[in-house]
């Protein structure tokens, strides 16, 4: 699993995969922090891959920090269209344009 996000949110997905009985490998993706803030600007602040060994960063130039970041975007991109439609469908639905016979 690729989890975005830092440590917390590995320890939290390690406590569900646990409970559930699940042998899975978990890698989280996040921000480095700078002056405790995650600078999301391009080129601002690096990857960081945590792990449940610990954390590490990767060569920008790398290309398992590449194929990390393209799932990571991918998944971003997908939740992303699929809020949009969800939305463009839930107004063409709403009652206010039906009364109005929109």
């Amino acid at each position: 699993w690729l989890i975005d996000g830092g440590k917390a949110l590995l320890d939290l997905a390690k406590e569900i995969i646990v409970s559930s009985g699940a042998n899975v490998d978990i890698l989280a993706i996040s921000k480095e922090k700078i002056d405790a803030k995650a600078h999301r600007a391009k080129g601002g602040a690096r990857d960081k891959i945590h792990s449940l060994k610990g954390e590490f960063s990767l060569s920008i130039n790398d290309k398992k920090l590449q194929f990390l970041q393209k799932l990571r975007d991918e998944a971003h991109r997908f939740a992303i269209s699929f809020h949009q439609n969800t939305k463009k469908k839930q107004d063409l639905n709403s009652s206010k344009l039906v009364n109005l016979g929109l």
